[in-house]
């Protein structure tokens, strides 16, 4: 009675979607635009070169073709993963829980038995996360593309009726998701 359980927290950790460069942190999870066995194979050599201890961000939404890809990338690269939703824990136990499981209080933490990156709340570091998850494609809905010629680059902004810029991001695997964020 009284005694809180020791949350496992994540720390010295950074998020890059590089695969090259310099990794200043012990843990180095790899949040890529586009999900391809190259680049992933190349991200793992450059952090583990380093010192660094490689892992790889699951998308927050994945279909069954994504899940079946993302098992693949996995199971040929033995990297750890961080499980942003509940399909990514079959894939290893080598497990971070990422934000987008929304743990936010020291009894759901613990019951994963695994080290936590918090998104939101009193456990620790708030972690920046999307505000909204879109499964249509604002290029194909307001720029009149096509999958086959993309014009999304790195940059693209939504504006509020408030005034405040949100950066989309894409996530590639069979589809695209795509992500508001700061």
């Amino acid at each position: 009675i009284g005694i809180k359980p020791r949350v496992n927290l994540l720390e010295n950790y950074q998020i890059t979607d590089k695969e090259d460069g310099i990794f200043d942190k012990k843990y180095v999870i790899y949040s890529p635009e586009e999900y391809d066995l190259s680049r992933l194979l190349r991200f793992i050599e450059n952090a583990e070169r380093q010192g660094k201890i490689p892992y790889l961000d699951t998308p927050n939404f994945a279909l069954e073709s994504d899940v079946k890809l993302l098992k693949e990338l996995i199971e040929k690269t033995k990297i750890g993963v961080v499980a942003n939703n509940y399909y990514a824990l079959s894939f290893t136990d080598n497990l971070i829980i990422g934000g987008g499981l929304n743990v936010y209080n020291s009894f759901t933490a613990n019951e994963f038995n695994a080290p936590v990156i918090v998104a939101e709340g009193q456990l620790g570091k708030i972690q920046p996360f999307a505000y909204m998850t879109l499964r249509h494609c604002p290029m194909k809905e307001h720029l009149n593309s096509t999958c086959e010629k993309c014009v999304y680059t790195d940059g693209f902004e939504y504006v509020t009726d408030g005034g405040k810029a949100l950066l989309l991001k894409r996530k590639k695997l069979s589809t695209c998701t795509f992500y508001l964020t700061d």
